[in-house]
């Protein structure tokens, strides 16, 4: 299936197009180790439980590794305090990776739906052929004929044909 044909974005708007595209794949670059870590920290302190230093080495890692797919935007301040105030308690890494899940949904929703606008603006057809002129319909008629010419020349003559004579046994 090709690319679907959509409106024509001016070249003001492609540039700013291209340039909301660019800050939203830095936003979702792959998160650090050391932001979630810090991010984690912050969530501990605004929950009744936090990890004791080190059951938090242990619960950090599993976050890590089950949230390697979360962008850089997924670890915000912001994002922190929305977690503050859902979660009472200590939160699971599925409760956590659900959580962020949601609050990075737009950021990919917007960074599709540029793509999208981008892909679709550019003009994928290829050029329309242009018809053949005098000249070009004399090459192709002189070509035709010289092939014609060496088929010709090439034809060997007939064969005559053998007499064949009946032999008795």
């Amino acid at each position: 299936i090709g690319r679907r044909q959509g409106p024509r974005l001016t070249p003001a708007q492609r540039g700013e197009a291209e340039r909301a595209l660019a800050e939203i794949d830095h936003l979702c670059r792959p998160a650090d180790r050391a932001l979630v870590l810090r991010w984690l920290q912050r969530l501990g302190a605004g929950v009744r439980n936090p990890p004791a230093p080190d059951d938090f080495r242990v619960r950090a890692a599993a976050v890590v590794e089950a949230c390697d797919d979360l962008p850089h935007a997924a670890w915000t301040a912001a994002s922190c305090a929305e977690a503050m105030r859902r979660f009472d308690w200590w939160p699971s890494v599925s409760q956590l990776h659900s959580m962020l899940s949601e609050w990075v949904r737009p950021v990919w929703s917007a960074r599709h739906g540029l793509r999208v606008a981008l892909d679709a603006s550019q003009d994928t057809r290829p050029p329309a052929p242009r018809p053949p002129d005098d000249a070009a319909r004399e090459a192709v008629r002189a070509t035709v004929a010289a092939c014609v010419a060496e088929i010709d020349a090439r034809a060997a003559p007939p064969m005559p044909a053998e007499r064949v004579t009946p032999r008795f046994l």
